[in-house]
């Protein structure tokens, strides 16, 4: 059982399931449980594998917790479709460790958690998405100073997802 939290996350209070999360890559370990990002929580909740509460222990379904995180953000859809596209074909893909600035950090497709570091930072953009050059190279400089390949991830209307590759090139 699943607890929702103020901030948009959620905390797994069962014991027994928190070693699976974590092992499945899910969610972040914090001595009080599993604390897992909107978009993984939805995704499990959407599998089945998770039930939900609010703080004042109501179920919540699936359409209930999209409808209450998009009111926190209004990329959630997007981050959601974003996020079960690339664990639906083989990749982990873990909320940054702020957990509410719209990346994630993607490992190559098979890998675990451990086995090597992550290979992208996918940000997830709005379809009205409007980037200039500076939030561009600022984007880049984030990826660059974690080691990671920048993809900008756009989920479309049609449920389509436009992945693009960002990165330096230098003509020395």
């Amino acid at each position: 059982m699943a607890v929702a939290l103020s901030d948009g996350r959620f905390r797994e209070l069962d014991a027994k399931k928190n070693d699976e999360l974590i092992e499945r890559g899910f969610g972040i370990a914090d001595g009080e449980g599993v604390v897992l990002s909107a978009p993984e929580a939805l995704y499990l909740i959407s599998k089945g594998r998770l039930i939900a509460e609010s703080e004042k222990n109501e179920k919540m379904d699936f359409e209930k917790v999209m409808k209450m995180e998009s009111s926190l953000d209004s990329l959630m859809e997007q981050k959601y479709v974003v996020y079960r596209h690339l664990r639906e074909n083989g990749h982990v893909a873990r909320i940054s460790k702020k957990g509410d600035d719209g990346y994630y950090r993607v490992y190559r497709k098979g890998k675990r958690i451990g086995d090597e570091p992550a290979k992208y930072l996918v940000k997830v953009i709005g379809a009205e998405w409007k980037g200039g050059i500076e939030e561009i190279e600022a984007e880049v400089r984030k990826a660059s100073a974690l080691r990671k390949e920048l993809v900008l991830a756009r989920a479309q209307t049609d449920g389509t997802i436009e992945f693009v590759k960002i990165g330096r090139a230098s003509f020395d």
